[in-house]
């Protein structure tokens, strides 16, 4: 005899809540289905037999959001050591971290991105997928950026304006995704630019920064390596060409999820310039984001690049999470989100001095994670108690 299938007791959460979502929202929550695809040359050749193998140590008791937990934590690690080493203060290219941290930088992607490809394997194995745990997911690893920015411009010798204008090309992808994802609610990740990939050749950034030290790519040029004249480039610096070549790699990667997006309006007959207004918000936040920092009368980038990174970071976060949730409940993205003031403001204070600038970015940082934290806690507590399923463990609540 067939087991029943179980009640879901749909509960309000506390009072306290920010309820971001409405309920005819929460009512798209029951037709939920997650779909993608990962196209990585690496994962294709050996490393999903290697998660598979990896998942023979993870019990079944142990819930997937538990996993994704665990590898983010290891994640943050990074951005805390480099803080507490470094200071706010400071950029890649003026702190100088002791060897070890970066072996334990690479060790530490590596425990994430193991950890981030184990949680969905476990929720199909213990049957608790759920878009709680898609949005738990991919919440985490929207803070890669983030969390990545200050530990990769140490091991490559970035100067803080240097290192922002490349996170501004990496969170523009990862947000360019999510955009296409929005429409044809399937989520595919391209061989070229694959956060797989990114993840690899930030391991080995790292491995390169603990045996040779990040002066080695301001000293090393094209010419000592192939014995190039000049003229043809032989003076240029491996720095140099990683700060050109990885935007120019993520900015194909955003033309690529643009014309994807092209094709698929072409086929089901839907004009092209409905698909931009989810994209607006992230394209207003980075273009009054440079504004600010190219108008800067204290040059932030150099002189509070660890508040921009935190501001930057979790803007986009917020902006990108919006987005993801938004798909799920199947909610209509309007081309402003209210938040994104914050940016303006800051921009108009650093033309027109109205404000010292020295606490703006400080202030501003502050405010931008005191509104994720809520936004963040509030929707895990409304899918859990809509849902009627546990964040943090398997089984059912008692009611």
């Amino acid at each position: 005899m067939a087991a029943k299938p179980r009640q879901i007791v749909h509960t309000e959460p506390p009072s306290w809540v920010w309820k971001s979502i409405p309920p005819k929202g929460l009512k798209a929550l029951d037709e939920y289905k997650y779909t993608g695809q990962d196209l990585s040359i690496l994962v294709r050749l050996f490393l999903r037999d290697f998660w598979n193998s990896c998942m023979v140590f993870i019990p079944d008791t142990i819930a997937p959001n538990t996993i994704t937990a665990i590898g983010f934590i290891f994640l943050l690690s990074n951005h805390i050591i480099s803080i507490l080493w470094c200071g706010l203060g400071t950029t890649g290219a003026t702190c100088e971290l002791p060897p070890p941290f970066f072996l334990w930088f690479a060790f530490s992607v590596f425990f994430y991105q193991v950890m981030d490809n184990l949680d969905g394997k476990q929720a199909r194995k213990t049957g608790s997928s759920s878009a709680l745990g898609e949005l738990f997911d991919h919440g985490c690893d929207s803070l890669y950026m983030l969390l990545i920015a200050y530990p990769v411009s140490c091991a490559i010798g970035w100067s803080g304006t240097q290192a922002f204008f490349v996170l501004c090309a990496a969170v523009s992808v990862f947000y360019a995704s999510h955009w296409e994802e929005y429409h044809t609610n399937n989520l595919i990740l391209g061989e070229i630019c694959n956060p797989t990939e990114g993840q690899i050749g930030c391991i080995v950034l790292f491995i390169f920064a603990y045996f040779k030290g990040p002066a080695w790519w301001g000293a090393t040029t094209l010419g000592s390596l192939f014995s190039l004249p000049d003229f043809l480039g032989g003076s240029i610096s491996l720095r140099v060409i990683g700060l050109y070549a990885l935007p120019f790699l993520l900015l194909f990667t955003l033309a690529d999820n643009a014309h994807s997006l092209w094709k698929w309006s072409k086929e089901k007959k839907f004009p092209f310039e409905k698909t931009l207004p989810p994209l607006m918000p992230l394209l207003i936040h980075l273009f009054f984001m440079v504004l600010w920092v190219l108008s800067s009368r204290i040059n932030v980038p150099e002189t509070q690049f660890m508040h921009l990174v935190h501001f930057h970071g979790l803007m986009f976060s917020y902006l990108c999470d919006r987005l993801m949730i938004a798909r799920i409940t199947h909610e209509v993205v309007s081309p402003w989100n209210n938040v994104i003031i914050l940016t303006v403001l800051g921009s108009v204070n650093a033309i027109l001095g109205l404000v010292n600038e020295v606490y703006v970015l400080p202030f501003a940082s502050l405010v931008m994670l005191a509104i994720f934290l809520y936004y963040g806690v509030s929707v895990t507590f409304q899918l859990s108690h809509y849902l009627d399923i546990h964040v943090f463990q398997l089984g059912w609540p008692k009611h």
